[in-house]
C-alpha cells in the first residue's frame, strides 16, 4: 500500500431530532401518584391538585339535590359510582366533582371536558358549598386509600378529552448516544459517530449513532462522519486519520486517491488519548505535534 506525505476545510454535520405528540389518560399519567398540595375555593366551587411531576389538575364542585352513590355510601368499586352528564340544580346535600383542566409540568394547560362524578352525601343542603370544593380536592389528593384511589380512578376516567402529551427528551453531548430502553446516554463506540442532540427514549432502537461507511474506521466518542478515517500504527500507538482536515496545518496521507488527515499543533501533545508517545512534524521551521481527535486541546 503507497501512502506519501505532503503537506496541507472543514465541514460538519448536525442532526436535529423532532419529537411527536402522543394522547393518553391521567390514570397512565398521574396513575397512584400522592398528590402533594392542593387548592380549594368554596366562593367559585373550584379546586386543584398538584401531583408534582405529573402535573396538575383543575376541576369544579357542584352540589345538588339530586343523589347518587359513591365510595363513602354504598359503592365497592369505581364503576359503581354514580356519574351524570348534567346536574338539576346547583343546590343540596349532595356533592359532585368534574375536570375541566390538566398541565403537565412544563407545559401549556390543556381544557378538559368531564361529566359530574359523584363524591358524598353532606346529610344537609345548607353547608354543602362550604365543603365540596374541598372534599373534591381531598379526594384526588390521596395516593394509599383504596377508597380514595377509586374515586380518583372513577374522576380520572370519566375525561372525556384526550390529554395531549409530548414526550420529554433526553439531551446527548457530541460523541455520545442514547442506547435503546435508557435514558442515560452512552459513549459512541467505535467506528461510528454520534452527533448529539435531543432524543426521545425508544425501547427497541438506538437514537443519535450512525456506522462509518465501509471500510472506514473511527475511535470512540466520535461525533463527525469526517472521523471515520484509517489508522495509522506508529509503534504500538495508533494515530486515528480523519476524512476532512480539521487544523490549519495537517499531516496528509494520500491512500489510494483518497488523502487522510491528522492534526497539528504546536503545542506538546500525544497523538491519541491512550498513549504519551509523540508524533513530532517539523514544516518552515516550526515544529508540530500531531494527534487525533481523541485529543481534546484546551482554548
Amino acid at each position: 500500500m503507497n501512502k506519501k506525505i505532503l503537506l496541507g476545510s472543514i465541514f460538519t454535520i448536525s442532526i436535529i431530532g423532532i419529537t411527536r405528540a402522543e394522547t393518553t389518560d391521567l390514570n397512565t399519567i398521574i396513575g397512584t401518584v400522592k398528590g402533594d398540595d392542593y387548592t380549594k375555593d368554596a366562593s367559585t366551587m373550584t379546586f386543584s391538585v398538584d401531583y408534582g411531576s405529573a402535573g396538575v389538575i383543575t376541576g369544579r364542585a357542584q352540589c345538588s339535590s339530586q343523589s347518587g352513590i359513591g365510595m363513602w355510601n354504598g359503592a365497592s368499586t369505581s364503576d359503581e359510582i354514580t356519574i351524570r352528564a348534567s346536574l338539576p340544580d346547583s343546590s343540596g346535600q349532595y356533592c359532585y366533582c368534574t375536570l375541566d383542566g390538566y398541565t403537565p409540568v412544563g407545559g401549556a394547560a390543556q381544557v378538559l371536558s368531564a361529566p359530574w362524578v359523584f363524591r358524598y352525601d353532606r346529610g344537609a343542603a345548607d353547608n354543602c358549598a362550604d365543603y365540596c370544593a374541598l372534599y373534591c380536592a381531598r379526594g384526588l389528593l390521596w395516593g394509599d386509600d383504596s377508597s380514595g384511589l377509586a374515586f380518583r380512578s372513577a374522576v380520572f376516567n370519566a375525561v372525556e378529552t384526550p390529554i395531549i402529551i409530548t414526550p420529554s427528551t433526553i439531551s446527548c453531548e457530541l460523541g455520545y448516544y442514547l442506547p435503546a430502553g435508557t435514558t442515560e446516554c452512552a459513549i459512541c463506540p467505535a467506528n461510528s459517530y454520534c452527533a448529539g442532540g435531543e432524543y426521545e427514549k425508544s425501547e427497541t432502537a438506538d437514537s443519535g449513532i450512525l456506522p462509518c461507511d465501509s471500510g472506514l474506521i473511527s475511535p470512540t466518542g466520535m461525533w463527525q462522519a469526517e472521523q471515520c478515517g484509517h489508522a495509522l500504527h506508529i509503534g504500538d500507538s495508533v494515530l486515528y486519520l480523519r476524512q476532512s482536515q480539521q487544523t490549519e496545518h495537517a499531516l496528509h496521507i494520500q491512500q489510494g486517491n483518497d488523502i487522510f488527515y491528522g492534526n497539528a499543533t504546536t503545542a506538546d501533545v500525544p497523538m491519541n488519548i491512550n498513549t504519551n508517545h509523540r508524533l513530532k512534524v517539523q514544516h518552515n521551521n516550526v515544529i508540530y505535534s500531531i494527534y487525533d481527535d481523541t485529543i481534546e486541546l484546551d482554548n
